[in-house]
């Protein structure tokens, strides 16, 4: 490792320390390295198992209205939860 690389690095350390990249769901806490969410909003979020089964609720909702194969979803959506919220941030 160079010494250009090594004060890009504590530059970069520097910048996170002043203005952190919060959590896209919950705006509170720090957001994982290389991740949208923060450790309590992953731990907390409603997963599915949708990927799984073939007839699920996603594919009952969609079924008739577009031609598709295989359709799932990862998380649920839920009022005032961090799927919503997430998808809420993503829309802006």
């Amino acid at each position: 490792m160079n010494i250009k690389q090594q004060i890009k690095g504590l530059a970069e350390d520097f910048w996170y320390t002043l203005f952190p990249t919060l959590c896209l769901a919950c705006s509170n806490h720090p957001r994982v390295q290389n991740g949208h969410f923060c450790v309590h909003c992953l731990i907390e979020m409603p997963y599915t198992d949708h990927f799984i089964i073939k007839e699920n609720q996603v594919r009952q909702k969609f079924y008739g209205r577009i031609d598709m194969e295989l359709c799932s979803c990862c998380t649920l959506f839920q009022d005032r939860r961090y799927g919503k919220e997430y998808a809420s941030s993503v829309k802006v």
